[in-house]
């Protein structure tokens, strides 16, 4: 299993990556809290290295309160 999410600003800035699907971003970029507002996530979901049509997009956007 292969995974990839990234959480970026609205700007395109990266904020936030992880290749583990059980971490959580905890709303900070280098130590610092994050302005509060709409950032958003891209996952990548490959299952099989072997079978490139078993890969799941998925992204959206989340608020930061």
């Amino acid at each position: 299993l292969f995974f990839n999410m990234i959480i970026s600003d609205q700007q395109g800035k990266v904020v936030y990556e992880t290749y583990c699907p059980g971490d959580a971003w905890d709303g900070t970029f280098q130590g610092k809290p994050c302005p509060k507002g709409e950032y958003i996530y891209r996952a990548s979901i490959l299952e099989s290295q072997n079978d490139p049509s078993m890969q799941m997009l998925k992204q959206g956007s989340v608020q930061l309160m």
